[in-house]
């Protein structure tokens, strides 16, 4: 399990982009949170906590102070990213290759 603390100025935004669970918690201040596929946005106080199941945007309401918790991947995550990471590579590799015949001169 991983903790993150952040401290957000008013407006300021946090993208988490991983689609891994966990939870923000709100130490100080205020947050708004819109997550991805939910139709409706969270205003967090303090004190105030959120599971997140995707990709998530959290704004700053005021100077704010939250936590971030984050459950470790499983194997077989890790090792779905891993692939998804070599197949990225592979892709980039054999783009810039040209393969096939070439045109005459």
């Amino acid at each position: 399990r991983t903790v993150t603390t952040i401290n957000l100025e008013q407006a300021q935004l946090l993208v988490l982009e991983s689609g891994r669970r966990g939870r923000v918690r709100v130490l100080q201040g205020a947050t708004w949170l819109t997550e991805e596929g939910e139709p409706n946005d969270t205003v967090l106080c303090a004190g105030g906590e959120h599971i997140l199941s995707g990709a998530a945007v959290i704004e700053g309401l005021g100077a704010s102070r939250l936590q971030i918790e984050t459950a470790p991947a499983s194997p077989a995550r890790r090792f779905a990213g891993w692939l998804q990471s070599m197949l990225h590579d592979v892709q980039t590799v054999v783009a810039r290759f040209q393969l096939g015949p070439t045109r005459s001169v």
